[in-house]
């Protein structure tokens, strides 16, 4: 399987897929959502970012890997930067409370703001993706 979650080759039906998501410098998990059948009568299975990847290291001790300190929902991009950075899904969909509230005007929406990927379950095909990410630098 090709680890950046574009092109599988033969596709493995289960329910997790390990990518590497280069954006994030980080490997993670696609979680399986669900069947889509809206793509030209072509069934696809849709394929989101796991919950347990935007989890703290205090709720999930395996994100201390990855420097996961602090606010759930926010993937600590420092190290690799070189300073404060961090990602989020658009309008802090799937976040903790606080960062909505931190901030006037987020309306998160999962149709318009979260990350996917739908294979074609056949050839492995990725037939529609929508990578979507906001990062916000960390300095007060």
């Amino acid at each position: 399987m090709g680890t950046d979650a574009t092109q599988t080759g033969e596709f493995p039906m289960g329910d997790y897929l390990q990518v590497f998501i280069s954006d994030l410098y980080r490997s993670s998990q696609l979680k399986f959502e669900g069947t889509q059948d809206d793509w030209h009568g072509v069934k696809l299975r849709r394929y989101g970012i796991d919950d347990r990847d935007l989890e703290s290291a205090d709720v999930n001790a395996s994100q201390a890997d990855f420097f996961q300190f602090g606010v759930q929902g926010m993937e600590n991009m420092s190290v690799a930067a070189g300073f404060p950075l961090f990602a989020t899904k658009p309008h802090f969909l799937d976040g903790d409370d606080s960062l909505l509230t931190g901030v006037v005007g987020m309306n998160p929406n999962k149709e318009h703001h979260d990350t996917y990927v739908d294979f074609e379950p056949i050839t492995g095909v990725a037939m529609r993706v929508a990578k979507r990410l906001q990062v916000s630098e960390g300095r007060k």
